[in-house]
């Protein structure tokens, strides 16, 4: 039995592609045609983590209610320990007023 030639194989492939929808590549090459089939994952991915309970915080709180009413804990810690370094002479500098007043130095505009 004679095997058929190869230009007429080619036909067949390309003509049984182009009726079943898939991309003929007769050389083999890398097209990506394999990713772009599969089902994009957008979704997927975007659920995958459970959705978060929506959380109210003390910045919510401060818009609805702009009173300094209240309490908030990590503020007040934070405000305790720059006090605690304070006493200890370890706080942050006070800044000079020379400075601020004094034009700067440097290359004059013309």
């Amino acid at each position: 039995m004679l095997n058929p030639p190869k230009s007429r194989m080619l036909q067949l492939v390309q003509l049984s592609k182009t009726i079943f929808r898939e991309s003929f590549n007769p050389d083999n090459k890398r097209t990506g045609a394999k990713v772009l089939r599969e089902r994009l994952k957008g979704p997927l991915i975007r659920n995958y983590y459970m959705p978060r309970p929506p959380t109210l915080t003390l910045r919510h709180l401060r818009k609805i209610d702009p009173e300094p009413n209240h309490y908030d804990e990590d503020e007040y810690r934070r405000v305790q320990n720059i006090a605690a370094r304070k006493r200890k002479g370890k706080g942050k500098p006070t800044k000079s007023k020379e400075a601020a007043s004094a034009p700067a130095k440097g290359k004059k505009k013309k």
